[in-house]
């Protein structure tokens, strides 16, 4: 019996009219659990985001400044005319924006942790970081501002001036990999 598996009943769902019983043998469980565990360690791009804050803070203003352009572009390029969406995007840019700088404070490189994809030269070229930084703040401002007024012609024309500041850290062919440009450690 030694190389019979062992199976144990994981829940009983409702399929229609009947009820199904879920039976998965423990080998198959300890993978599912193994496979979930590697998953969430996966999806942690930051080892040590959990240990210092300023870690998973980076991530996230990364992520809501990403999503904050797809409204913004719909209405740039025409495949949107959700003004009221575009408005609160270019506001939750603009406030993410302005968290950059601080979020990068001496210490917080490669050698506190060498999981960060954040660039050495953040802090190796700090005053022009934190121009290129402020530079993308001033003019996520102004696509707030213009966002606000709920004027396609006055989100499209911001749209340039914009775009260039993020070229400030992010320009470049993603080979170049950009002055600022987050990257895999090596």
């Amino acid at each position: 019996m030694s190389g019979a598996p062992v199976v144990q009943s994981v829940g009983v769902y409702q399929q229609g009219d009947s009820y199904v019983n879920i039976r998965v043998s423990r080998g198959l469980g300890v993978a599912c659990v193994a496979a979930a565990v590697a998953g969430v360690a996966w999806m942690t791009t930051d080892v040590l985001a959990q240990a210092n804050p300023v870690y998973q803070e980076r991530i996230q203003t990364m992520r809501t400044m990403g999503g904050s352009f797809r409204p913004i572009v719909g209405i740039v390029q025409g495949q949107s005319t959700d003004l009221d969406a575009a408005a609160t995007s270019a506001r939750a840019l603009a406030d993410a924006a302005k968290r950059i700088v601080a979020q990068y404070p001496a210490g917080t490189g490669r050698d506190a942790n060498p999981e960060t994809r954040a660039r050495p030269e953040i802090w190796s070229n700090r005053a022009a970081f934190e121009a290129a930084a402020n530079l993308l703040a001033a003019e996520a401002e102004k696509m707030a501002v213009a966002a606000a007024t709920k004027n396609a012609d006055a989100i499209r024309a911001q749209m340039g001036p914009l775009g260039q500041a993020c070229g400030g850290c992010h320009g470049g062919p993603a080979a170049s990999g950009g002055t600022f440009r987050f990257e895999r450690p090596s």
